[in-house]
Parts: structure tokens; sequence; C-alpha cells
């Protein structure tokens, strides 16, 4: 890993949950899919609401990094939304 590369996190996922894991993650890959098209739109509402459920239901598989990557996706949506 270069010095220039970003920290890997680690995730702790709970022995009950890890066969729902293929499936969140195919899911939040949907979710990224479908920011890339809202940006083209600035659709900042639709991303808004993505970053909400990314925040809200990540911590619970485990993926407590993501959740903030969420937050700041609903932060940022929302800032740029009122800037309209």
């Amino acid at each position: 890993m270069s010095p220039d590369s970003p920290m890997p996190h680690k995730v702790y996922v709970d022995e009950e949950l890890k066969s729902l894991i293929p499936g969140f993650i195919e899911n939040r890959i949907e979710d990224f899919r479908q920011v890339c098209k809202c940006l083209e739109m600035e659709d900042w509402e639709a991303i808004k609401k993505i970053g909400h459920v990314l925040s809200g239901v990540s911590g619970g598989y485990g993926f407590d990094h993501l959740g903030e990557v969420g937050k700041k996706l609903e932060i940022y949506a929302e800032s740029r939304d009122s800037k309209m």
C-alpha cells in the first residue's frame, strides 16, 4: 500500500448476519449506480434519500464507515439542493 492510499476499514459482522452481507453489498452497489445517474440529472433530493438510507442501514451490518459516507452524501446533497 502506498503512503497516499487511504487506510482500509475493518468490518465486524455478527455471525447471524453473514449470510445477508452479499445482498447488502449488491444493494449498495445499486445505490452508487443510482447516485451516479442522479448526479448527471442534478437530482439532489434523490441523492439525499440514498445517503440517508445508506447512513441508516450500514451500521447495523457492521459497515460503520459506509454509514459515515452516507451521512456526508446526504449533507452534501442537501446543501446543493438549497442552492437551487
